[in-house]
């Protein structure tokens, strides 16, 4: 009130009543902004604006009879270690006003201080080299490069900044690894899931250190649970790194997770507060915590039963081997006579081994080799049976060598005469 009568009194100037809540309301932003122009504007608790927007509009299509007006002179501060969500329709400027904290656009009136410093006029490639310096993007489609691996893609921004290739690819792996990321480093973007594809993107906006993290829609494609996962990630980077973070979201579910809820109706905030679940930000870190525990563990029960797997294929793969191999073998050792003749032949030859064995265990015992072959079957079964089995012992001992040697030249055919009458004696 004291600031409408100050205006009233300089300028003479009476208002309606309609009109005099708009002119406070006018002359305390114009106080604020005086404030911050001059160094003097914090936040509660002493933090210094990183980013201040003042009265930013945004208008597209300048000049024709199709012009729009998206953004409707917005005004906002947003401070280092902040968790800001900014809510809103479809429809109602989240993108667009997206695209001016990022300065991915110009503003079409207004001004932009980043860190005191006046950004609104810059070139496009001082504009770039802020971005890459300072703002890390993480948007609701991933935008990896289709072609790379997940560490070229995250390394990417590094490359950019001028950084040696074995630092580059030496962060980009501690990245991935932080966001749970390090066993997939070598895959491409259609080799890995939706949750994975922006977790990635997630560890690609962290890749030159920025301050701040602007995450477009970062959940809209993903299902709940993926959405927790990618939620206490961003958690965990704003609590224990202390960055800033602003997210575009049109879920009031997650946004009563961030510390300021600011609501966005037809290009103008039209409300901000604390969100509900502010307060519980450590527990969702700790949460982040056992769900990157459990993915891991989750992982290496997928690895050990795919390793499983492969090793019952090789098992079976040889055991398919051997039974064949032992079927073949079974087959090359069958015997199949091919005619009568064959099979009289080895009929005869079957009966000629039996006769042959027969005679071979009615010899002596003691008896050597070379006078089982020379003494006719009958005589040797004959003394066998008549013989007293110690005589026969003493006649082995007293039998002459010459004796021996004489039996030894028995002459064939007098042999097979002994095989004969042999045989015949058997029947």
């Amino acid at each position: 009130m004291k600031l409408w009568m100050k205006h009233h009194k300089t300028t003479g100037q009476l208002s309606s009543p309609e009109t005099e809540a708009d002119e406070v309301l006018e002359l305390l932003e114009e106080k604020e902004a005086a404030e911050r122009r001059d160094g003097s504007g914090t936040g509660a608790d002493g933090r210094e604006p990183v980013i201040h927007l003042e009265h930013i509009v945004k208008r597209f299509n300048i000049g024709t009879e199709n012009e729009l007006e998206v953004l409707h002179g917005i005004t906002m501060d947003i401070y280092d270690g902040d968790f800001v969500c900014i809510v809103g329709e479809s429809g109602s400027g989240k993108s667009t006003l997206m695209n001016q904290i990022g300065l991915l656009d110009h503003p079409t009136e207004g001004s932009y201080l980043m860190r005191g410093e006046d950004v609104s006029e810059a070139s496009e490639d001082e504009l770039a080299e802020i971005r890459n310096r300072e703002i890390g993007f993480v948007f609701q489609t991933y935008n990896l490069i289709a072609r790379t691996t997940a560490l070229e893609n995250v390394a990417m921004p590094m490359l950019y900044a001028g950084v040696p290739v074995e630092e580059r690819m030496e962060r980009a792996a501690q990245l991935l690894d932080m966001v749970g990321m390090g066993d997939r480093m070598d895959h491409t973007p259609a080799e890995l899931s939706g949750g994975q594809q922006q977790r990635v993107a997630i560890a690609r906006a962290m890749a030159n250190d920025p301050s701040i993290i602007l995450a477009d829609e970062p959940t809209g494609a993903l299902d709940s649970q993926t959405s927790r996962t990618v939620m206490n990630l961003f958690h965990q980077l704003h609590e224990e790194q202390n960055r800033t973070i602003v997210m575009i979201t049109h879920s009031t579910t997650l946004a009563e997770e961030a510390e300021r809820v600011l609501t966005l109706v037809d290009g103008r905030i039209v409300g901000e507060r604390r969100g509900s679940k502010a307060d519980r930000e450590h527990e969702f870190t700790l949460e982040a915590r056992a769900a990157e525990k459990a993915e891991q563990e989750k992982e290496a029960r997928e690895t050990s039963e795919a390793s499983k797997s492969d090793m019952l294929v090789i098992n079976e793969g040889s055991a398919e081997d051997e039974t064949s191999d032992n079927e073949k073998s079974a087959e090359d050792y069958q015997v199949r006579p091919s005619d009568p003749q064959e099979l009289r032949t080895t009929a005869d030859q079957t009966a000629g081994a039996g006769q042959a064995a027969a005679v071979h265990q009615m010899a002596p015992r003691d008896q050597t080799a070379d006078e089982a072959q020379t003494v006719p079957s009958d005589q040797a079964a004959n003394e066998a049976q008549a013989v007293p089995s110690d005589q026969a012992a003493n006649e082995e001992q007293a039998v002459p060598s010459d004796q021996t040697a004489d039996e030894d030249r028995v002459s064939p055919s007098d042999q097979a005469d002994g095989v004969d009458d042999s045989e015949d004696g058997i029947r």
